[in-house]
């Protein structure tokens, strides 16, 4: 079972209709469309944020010196494909994928689950958009957020006075990720970067532990990665030049089956039509 809370459909919809005009008002420059692209790949650790856990949910109570952070931390991969709209905003292509465990003493419950998602994000550079565009400028801040759909699983143990009980689930639903990253330019190609963000599933039961009342569940997850800049191998002719190049394309074509002495005749005329184009230019 998926809740579908009564806000998801409005964020989303902004969200998507954002991307949508920022990917498309870019694809009308035809000739840029297929340059600045960047392929990012990160490595970190994801937690969990929901019913079953410890760490009270609340992003004001995590910090790397709390008892509980580095409990049940878990590795998490994301790939991510960029388009580079501006200076100012990306709009990316993710993917990410990790497993997610926790307990929860006073229920005597933990939990292990996986999961998978796709997202569609921009990203907007504050360090630019706050101060002067600086072309030199090593260090950028920017801000994510997205919708996605995220695949996940989850298998639950309680124990009661002299039993222990099993909850599954698994499905899909949508989700939001939001955060922040610091970028270092190493070079024109290549950057690296720091990432902390919070995927919000609008779902309850990414731990198959059901609670009425519960806000949505999802993962906190921060990581370092690497990008690397680079312009697709194809381009969008214009019109008048893919006309040109079809035309030389026949007449090479016919060129190729005939005999050498046609071929003769043939530069012989061409050049007695550029004489007589001569002299007329010349009267």
């Amino acid at each position: 079972m998926t809740i579908i809370y009564p806000h998801v459909k409005r964020v989303s919809f902004s969200i998507i209709l954002f991307l949508l005009i920022a990917i498309s008002t870019k694809a009308q420059d035809r000739s840029g469309f297929a340059n600045n692209w960047m392929f990012s790949a990160n490595i970190g650790l994801d937690a969990f944020y929901g019913d079953i856990t410890e760490n009270q949910n609340k992003i004001t109570k995590n910090s790397p010196f709390s008892g509980f952070y580095w409990e049940n931390r878990h590795p998490a991969f994301q790939f991510t494909l960029t388009k580079v709209i501006s200076p100012l905003f990306d709009v990316s292509l993710q993917y990410a994928m990790g497993n997610l465990s926790d307990q929860k003493r006073t229920l005597n419950a933990s939990f292990e689950g996986k999961f998978k998602e796709l997202n569609l994000n921009g990203t907007v550079n504050f360090s630019d958009l706050l101060f002067s565009g600086n072309p030199n400028r090593k260090f950028l801040i920017y801000g994510i957020v997205g919708i996605g759909v995220t695949n996940y699983s989850a298998t639950m143990q309680y124990s009661g006075s002299d039993t222990v009980n099993t909850l599954t689930s698994k499905g899909f639903t949508a989700s939001v990720p939001i955060g922040l990253g610091l970028k270092y330019i190493i070079s024109k190609k290549f950057n690296v970067n720091f990432e902390m963000s919070r995927h919000m599933l609008f779902t309850d039961l990414q731990d198959a532990w059901p609670e009425a009342g519960r806000s949505p569940e999802g993962y906190g997850y921060f990581s370092l990665g690497a990008s690397y800049k680079f312009d697709m191998p194809f381009n969008v002719r214009k019109r008048n030049s893919f006309g040109a190049q079809k035309d030389n394309t026949i007449s090479n074509y016919k060129d190729s089956h005939k005999s050498p002495s046609q071929l003769k005749r043939k530069k012989k005329k061409n050049i007695r039509n550029k004489r007589s184009t001569y002299g007329l230019k010349r009267k």
